[in-house]
């Protein structure tokens, strides 16, 4: 599905106006409020923690683009046991592929748009923060025997506004949800991630 729904979208894109449209160029920063499901996962709650990067947007026609990104993306999860209560830390480098939909095509002032589309994060570390009185302690999740898979695929849906502040530049807001069709790990603790995400970027038009 994904496969076909892409390759529609890269031949839209290998048209003249989308060769020649005006790209934005934009850092991104915001807050990632993650948490997690699984067969095994005990009593679950989410965490709040960061991603920022940078993303390109390449316009195909008035009324759509595409999107892309690479950002550093932490999501994890809080769970409680009978015993104790547990955190599950994981870090990504993240790379959504998204469409645009513009919802007001050719506004010259405030744009909403839709964004849908797969995202594959690579993950580079897992931790199990241990919080006790006398301080924390950090391990890595190989101490209880956690099975850790490298890619993270996601499927990405959410909405943008994009602001302009001058003739080049411009805010986007974006408020975005991410369902892992994956399993982020497995063994005592099976994972499979979701977050939502919440960030701000200031877009510069590229000549």
């Amino acid at each position: 599905m994904w496969k076909a729904f892409w390759f529609a979208v890269l031949i839209a894109c290998s048209t003249p106006v989308c060769l020649h449209a005006q790209t934005t160029l934009s850092a991104i920063a915001g807050a990632s409020i993650a948490t997690a499901t699984g067969d095994r996962l005990p009593d679950v709650q989410h965490v709040t923690r960061v991603r920022f990067g940078a993303q390109l947007d390449l316009p195909i026609s008035d009324r759509m683009g595409i999107q892309l990104g690479a950002t550093y993306a932490q999501k994890g999860v809080d769970f409680d046991t009978s015993d104790e209560f547990g955190r599950l830390h994981f870090d990504y480098f993240e790379f959504p592929l998204l469409l645009r939909l513009n919802l007001l095509p050719n506004s010259e002032g405030i744009a909403p748009h839709l964004l849908l589309g797969p995202a594959v994060a690579i993950e580079f570390k897992c931790q199990l923060p241990d919080f006790q009185p006398i301080g924390a302690l950090t391990r890595d999740c190989r101490f209880i025997e956690v099975a850790l898979d490298d890619l993270d695929v996601g499927a990405i849906a959410g909405l943008g506004i994009r602001i302009p502040v001058t003739g080049q530049t411009s805010l986007t807001l974006s408020a975005l949800f991410n369902q892992a069709l994956t399993g982020a790990a497995e063994g005592v603790l099976d994972v499979t991630n979701r977050a939502f995400y919440m960030t701000a970027g200031l877009g510069v038009r590229l000549p």
